[in-house]
Formats: C-alpha cells, structure tokens, sequence
C-alpha cells in the first residue's frame, strides 16, 4: 500500500479525460486494464453498489478511473465492447477465466493500469485488496486481454471524493449512501419546529456569518429526499428563503422527485398516463430539444424555466404531493421516479430520482448525479500566499484552477475585483492554448475566454493567473473578487452551465497572538489540558524582541513544563509573578511559533468555563515602534454526563520537508456513546502539507480523503461502534512537512448521530528545524548556531536586520545564496546582487516565496535587479522594469488607479529596512 499510495499523488489527474462528441476523438484500452462491472445481468445490486463505492474510492487515491457513458446512447444500450477476462487473478499475468467478446452496459468503470511498464501486473490490485478488507468491497471485476478502441465520447474520469450530505426522512438517499459504503453525513430534513430558518438542520452551510460572502455550502452534494408542506409556516418559510440561497450559493442539490413538489413556473418532463419516449415530446406541459433527451442524466430533459435566479421549490398553492397531479415525475409504465438537470445562477444542481422499478430496484441514480458532481468541471480561485494582513499593502497571485475529468467547453471566466483590490499591470497570463483576456479599468473586470479546458492538462497548474495588491483596512473578513463561470457540459450540447461566487478573505492583524486547546468540553471534576500559545507575524517586517504574558484565571492551575519547541524561553511565575512570560525573539515575515502549557482545570458545575483568558504580547518594529496585540479568551463546555472526547495528535513537532508519520488519538474520557451511521472522525490539514499517504484507521473503519476540503474522514461502514468510558482510537496517516518552519493549526472533528453538537478542536504542529535550548530567540538551537558560526547570542549575527533563523535555513545544510562560501546569516549581500541585505529586507513583491535579500528579480518583471539599481527604475514593481522614457511592455492600463503601478514603493516612501519592497501604507 506503501508504494501504491506514493504512486497514486503522481497520477492525480491523467491526460484523457472527457472531450466534446464532435472532437470524434478515440479512447484506447490496454492489456491488464480492470472493468467494475456495473450491469444487471452480470452483476447482483450488491456489487453494482461495490462497484460503484469502488469507483468513488480509488478516485480519491489518486488513481485513474474513467466513467464511460456515451452521450447518444440508449438507456441501458451498450456502451462499450471489450474481449475480457471474467475470473482475474491478480497474481498470475495470464487469463485465468473465460476470455470473450464482451459488450457492457449501464456506464461501466475502466480502472487504468497505473503503470504500463508492468504489463504482468496492474498495481490498482493492491488498493482494491485495501478497499476489500476495509469496507468489504466484492464488485466483479473484469480484465481486459484485447486493445479495445472508440469513439471518445463520454469518458469521464473522476478525480475526487465528493462531501455529501443526505436527509433522512425517505430513507432513499439514505439505502444508496450505505449500500455504496461511502461517506456522507445524515442531517435533519428542513422545516421542523427545531429547525427554524435551515435547511437539512443547518447543517449545509459553514463559515462566519459575519463573512460579506455570507456562509459557504458544506457540502459538495446534497441529497434530499422529499418535502412535504401543504402551506408553509413561518419556520418552514424561512427555510425555504435560506433554500434559496443555498441553490445560488453553486452547490450541487438532489432533491427525490417522488414527492417533492414544485411551483407551476417548472413543470416536471412527464405526467402520469404520459410514457417518455426519448426525443418525442407526449405532453403539452415540457418540450423536449434535441440532443437534451440524449443526456446521461436527462433521458427525457426539457427546457426549466428560472425565476430570480434559482427555481422557487416551494409555492402555497402547488406544493402539496398529489399522487395525479403534473409536477409529480413519474413514468407509469417502467414506474421509474426520474430525474432533471436544472441551473441556477450559482452552477448546476439535480433533481434525482429513487429509480425504483416494479421489477427490479436500482438505486443508482443518485450515486450517478455523485459521480456526475465528481467528474464535472470545477473552477476554484486561490490565492498565493494565502495569509492576509490588515493596515498592510501586500502582493499576490491568483491562481485560476480547475478540478472534474469531463472538458468545459467554451469557457468564460469574469472576475471583478474589490475595490480593495488593484491589478498588477502586465500580471495577467493564460495557460490554456488559444485562450485570450481583457481588463476593463473602469469596470474593474477581467474576462477569461478559455475555449475548451480538459481538466486533466492542469492538474498542477492554474488555467490563468494574475498578480493584485491589497490594502484592507481592519481585521476580519473582507471581500477580495467577484467571479462568474460559464461553460458548456462536455457530455451534451445545448447545455451552458453559469455559475457565480463570491470569495472572502479572513484578514488578520500584523502581529497575531492567539490560543487554542487540546480540548473543547472538560467534565465537572479535575482535567488536564494542554494550552497553546501561538504568535504569528503577518506583516512584513521583521519583529524583534517579542515577549508574551499570560495568566490563569480562576479553576485552573500551572501543571507544567512549559514547552517552547526550542524557540526563545519561557518561564512560570518568575519574570512575572503568577504569570507565564515567554520570550520569544525574533520573527521574520509570515513566521510563528507556539509554546505548549499543560495546565490542570476543575469546574465545579456543568456550564460555560473560561479556560484561559488573553495573552498579551509585544514587539519591536524596525523603526524603533511597538506593537502589542491581544490573544482571545478560551470558553469551553462542561458536562458530567455526555461523552468527553480528548484529541491527541503526535508528534507535535518536525522539520521542514520531513516525511512524517502522524497518529490522531480521540479518547472518551465520559459517558458511554454509540457512533452510529453517518459519524465519522475526520481530521484537516493546514495549505502545504499535501495529500496523505499510508492512512491506517482502526479496525472496522474505513477512510476517505476529501481533496477539496483538505480532510481524512474516518467511518465506520454498516456497523455502530461503542464509545466506552477510556476507550480510544488511534487514526494513523503520513505527510511531508511544509518546506519551511511555521506553526500550523489541524482541525480535528467528531460526531454523534445521536448528540446535538460535534467535538472539535485545534491541534498545533510545530515545523522548525531544531528543538534545543535557543537563547537569543532567532529560531535556531544554540548548539547549531555555535557549530555553524553564527553567534547563539546574538539573533542577527551579521547585523542586516534579518534573523539569522531566516537566514540559514535547515542548520545541517545553511543557505549560501550567491555561492561565495559565507553563509548567507553571516553575508551582507546575499544574492551578491551589489544590494545589502539590510536595503532589500524580506519583502517577496512577486510572491514567489524567496525574500527580495535572496532574489535578483525580485519583482519577476525581467529586469535583474542590479539592473534597475542602475536605471534608477523601482526592483520592487514589475511595471517599472524599463528606464524613464522607455517602452513599458507591461499591462498597466490607465492611471487611474485601478491598476497597481508601483507608485507608493518609489524612493521616499518606507522602503528598505528588514521591511523590504517597501510595501507599508503610508500614514
């Protein structure tokens, strides 16, 4: 499994995935290629849903699995045709069973042997042996032994696992999320009295209802079964108002079309007494378009009207479930409940079926719209580096990804930026072959056209990208870019999905100090509990002498040691009396560090408890100024009675770029619980820490990785699992480390079916490179500095006001930027670009993670910057990369501030110092 997983991060997203019909392009097959087959009469209901939990699953490892459906086919026609092996032996390279001609049906699955080279064997074996004893896994399973060729039509290839959501009330959902054994989180059906103003619970949405982006869908899929309100009460309204913007939110909704209803501005595509009949219009009340009746996911589509941008579900007079009444789509003669592709002005979303025939019960077709969701294509912003500070202009990329197997056809990106927001002239660059751009200054808009984007060409790289400044104002949440997407689906024509988002940015203070806890609920009684401290510079500036104070409130005593992670020193009631005084040195940009305090708590009573209350810190600027920030106070739940779950995760400290292996502990320290179907233990992972590998649950458990959100989601399938008084779980996974020291922040998560609340806390990882004693605080252990020649004394040993932690780097291998033989923490000019140290500072203009100090393009514009020096233009703005009078090849557009033209960062302004591109606000 080792070196399958390893493998499989390589091959995230292949060449080959989906492309329009008209390419007439062809798809070919190989020898040792592995067929999930999917077709009723080769395969029982059980092992279609195998097949399919199947599918979901070695997507999310990473492995190649192409979805064939062919956009003209017939339902339950045959797609594919392929000479095979029915009775694979994945030890022997030969055929062991009957080798035939062999037609499949119903959108078989086509697992790629990851390596060719290895004809005798396909490795996907070792993860399908992984998936078989962790979730009982038994699809049947073909081999192909000839070299199959089509038309590339419908290939979709999926490349992650979807987070889904289902309701409970019908049960529909439900069967086929447990039958597939794959994860999905049961929540309430809307419109109860204990609900009032969610939908499913509330538990769709995620996010600071402070956000100007408003709260963000939880989920990548939802599933419900049905509603059922003959008139809305004022609960029930208010929860259709939030449905609404949960639909322009862009998530992808399923709603069972059984008896569910709808207002009589969309009708359904049948009535009853009415046969669909693919491409024939039987009813006055739809009309069918060609090629819509040919979808995969549409046999009988017709047009859907929209209203205010997204359908109106519920309506006084036409919501109620009459079995004869038109908005019910059923077809009386196969009695199959059906489904229909609708948009909104957020995305797509569906409305499916149960699918259940008189004869035969086939619960695919929500399992199909998941997949559907998996290999569609998605379009996400990101931003590079991703912190953000207040009071501080600032410098990044945005990054234009895309994830889905299917080809978005005829693509159209428009971002509008904020007016926090200025464009980087010349910034903007294209990936996509053909593809163009515009920028509107006034509008403040820039507009992709992408033409045709096969997901697959870009698994590491973004489509587009374009470099802005920031300037926000105050801390917490600020709008940065408005984007609209559209596209064609690469499964139909006639099709165009529109799909607009809002994104946000947490926005934090220059100087940061907060707290976390290895605990989120204490029991009445004595508990220990492990504080973290963690102080993070999110300036630009280098911080000097930062100091940290804290006290303990009332209840809560000093257990100790306190645990630095070798950064600066701490002490318990001896700088300050009844007080914890760390002394934490230096901070160099985008730098944290954390100290661990174990403490001992006892409240005396069930309730609200304050654990700690704020830490002060303080700082020195280069100036010669002073910062001083705050940390937030830590309240915790008290309960005698319900389970009390205490996360572990070790170590709690490693190196930079260290491949390390981590084990998450949760321990019920309280009453016995039962983890039910759809609890799960899932834990987050901070930006740059990769994708896992070697992920051990225990046994009964099984795992999923959910790509988009940065999550393992542990579960337990088909089974309830007792949570006993002392009982304990241990959940293994390796990671490499980001590449340089930091403090990062996992999430850790559980949940209780039967329980109105999750348990959830912060886990801090120490990345640094060193835990010795280190007296000056510069982020390096005495012993390293005294073997490598800097001064453990002194935390800028060459005087250029950049620490000399920044400076080395990993002290077994200290950096020498210029090649000169002096280290770069005991050099005045590293780069040996003629420009000290202390004038370039650490600023990263073009924010390609290397300090200007270190950089001779420091601002990516072409120009060394030696040379600039010479022309007297500006090293920091890649606008001002040419002489006065010059030709400026770069995309500035008018000077009307809409565009970032560098003028703050001319000779004048705060430029130089440890401070850098000279990127400060002015006063």
């Amino acid at each position: 499994m080792k070196a399958m997983n390893a493998r499989a991060t390589g091959i995230l997203v292949a060449a080959l995935a989906a492309a329009p019909a008209r390419a007439q392009e062809f798809v070919d097959y190989f020898v040792g290629d592995i067929i999930l087959v999917v077709d009723h009469d080769r395969a029982t209901e059980r092992q279609i849903m195998d097949a399919y939990g199947t599918a979901l699953h070695l997507a999310a490892r990473g492995v190649r699995v192409d979805w064939w459906i062919a956009r003209d086919k017939a339902y339950e026609g045959f797609d594919f045709t392929a000479q095979t092996d029915d009775r694979p032996d994945p030890a022997t390279p030969g055929a062991d069973g009957t080798v035939a001609e062999r037609s499949y049906r119903a959108g078989p699955f086509v697992v790629r042997d990851p390596d060719p080279t290895t004809p005798e064997r396909n490795e996907v074996w070792d993860d399908l042996a992984a998936l078989r004893a962790m979730r009982g896994y038994a699809p049947v399973i073909h081999e192909i032994r000839s070299t199959p060729s089509g038309l590339r039509l419908n290939v979709g290839f999926l490349t992650f696992m979807p987070r889904i959501a289902y309701s409970d009330n019908a049960g529909i959902a439900e069967d086929e999320i447990f039958l597939a054994r794959i994860p999905g989180t049961r929540v309430p059906a809307p419109g109860g009295s204990a609900q009032a103003a969610t939908v499913a619970g509330g538990g769709l949405f995620e996010g600071d209802p402070t956000d100007p982006c408003g709260l963000q869908p939880r989920y990548d899929v939802f599933i419900q079964d049905h509603y059922d309100w003959d008139a809305p009460d004022a609960d029930e309204s208010a929860a259709i108002e939030q449905a609404d913007r949960f639909l322009r939110a862009g998530t992808t909704c399923i709603y069972e079309c059984l008896s569910a209803t709808i207002d009589n501005t969309v009708h359904w595509l049948t009535e009853p007494g009415n046969t669909a009949v693919e491409g024939v219009a039987t009813s006055a009340s739809y009309t069918v378009v060609p090629d819509f009746a040919d979808h995969p996911f549409a046999q009988t589509m017709g047009p859907v009207p929209i209203q205010g941008g997204a359908f109106q579900l519920w309506d006084d007079a036409a919501n109620r479930f009459r079995p004869t009444a038109e908005n019910i789509f059923y077809d009386t003669t196969s009695l199959d409940t059906g489904y229909m592709l609708g948009q909104v002005d957020g995305g797509k979303f569906f409305f499916a079926g149960g699918h259940r025939r008189g004869s035969l019960v086939d619960r695919r077709i929500i399992l199909n719209a998941v997949l559907y969701e998996v290999v569609s294509p998605q379009f996400v912003h990101e931003f590079v580096p991703g912190g953000f500070a207040a009071e501080v202009r600032e410098r990044r990329r945005v990054r234009v990804m895309v994830r889905g197997g299917s080809v978005a056809i005829g693509t159209r990106i428009v971002d509008v930026l904020d007016p926090v927001v200025t464009l980087v002239g010349g910034s903007i660059v294209v990936n996509v072959p053909g593809g163009t751009h515009t920028w509107d200054a006034v509008a403040r808009t820039i507009i992709f056209d992408l033409g045709d984007v096969d997901p697959s060409l870009f698994r590491d790289r973004p489509v587009a990208e374009y470099r802005i400044a920031t300037l926000i104002p105050t801390e917490g949440y600020a709008r940065v870019v408005s984007t609209t997407t559209t596209y064609s689906d690469a499964w139909t024509s006639g099709i165009t999905f529109t799909g607009g988002l809002c994104r946000s940015v947490r926005v934090a203070a220059e100087f940061e100090v907060r707290k976390t806890t290895d605990r989120d609920t204490l029991s009445v009684g004595s508990n220990d509990v492990t504080l973290a401290i963690v102080v993070r510079n999110n300036g630009i500036d280098v911080l000097r002498d930062v100091v940290v104070t804290d006290t303990l409130p009332a209840g809560v005593a000093y257990a100790g040691p306190i645990d630095t992670a070798g950064r600066g020193t701490a002490d318990w009631d001896t700088t300050t009396r009844g007080a914890i005084t760390w002394r934490v040195g230096w901070l160099a940009p985008g730098e944290s560090a954390a100290a661990l305090v174990p403490v001992r708590a006892t409240p005396g009573a069930r309730g609200e408890f304050l654990l700690n209350d704020g830490a002060s810190a303080v700082a020195a600027t280069p100036g010669g100024g002073r910062v001083e920030e705050s940390s937030n106070d830590l309240r915790v739940t008290v309960l005698d009675r319900d389970p009390i779950l205490i996360f572990a995760l070790e170590p709690r400290r490693t190196a930079p770029s260290a491949l390390t292996a981590f084990t998450l502990t949760v321990t019920n320290t309280g009453q016995r619980a039962d983890h039910g179907e759809g609890d799960v233990v899932e834990i987050g992972f901070p930006a740059d820490w990769g994708a896992p590998s070697d992920v051990v649950p225990p046994a009964g458990w099984g795992w999923s990785w959910d790509a988009a959100r940065r999550r393992i989601v542990f579960d337990h399938v088909g089974a309830v699992v007792g949570w006993d008084f002392r009982t304990a779980f241990r959940f293994g996974f390796t990671l490499v480390a980001p590449p340089s020291p930091r403090v990062d922040i996992f999430r850790a998560r559980a949940t209780f079916s039967a329980l109105p609340r999750a348990y959830e806390v912060d886990l801090p990882v120490v990345v640094g490179w060193g835990t010795g004693v280190d007296t000056d605080g510069d982020g390096l252990a005495d012993e390293d500095e005294i073997r490598i020649g800097t001064d453990p004394a002194n935390p800028d040993s060459d005087g250029d006001g950049i620490p000399d932690g920044a400076e080395v780097g990993d002290p077994s291998g200290p950096r020498d930027t210029d090649g000169d033989t002096v280290i770069d923490a005991l050099d005045l000019d590293s780069d040996g670009d003629t420009i000290p140290d202390r004038e370039e500072g650490v600023g990263d203009p073009d924010g390609d993670g290397i300090p200007n100090y270190r950089d001779l393009d420091s601002d990516d514009g072409g120009t060394p910057d030696a040379v600039e020096r010479v022309r007297g233009t500006d090293p920091y703005d890649p606008a001002d990369d040419t002489p006065p009078g010059g030709e400026d090849g770069g995309d500035a557009g008018p000077p009307d501030g809409t565009v970032w033209d560098g003028a703050d960062d001319r000779p004048g302004m705060e430029i130089g110092g440890a401070g850098g591109c000279g990127c400060r606000a002015a006063a």
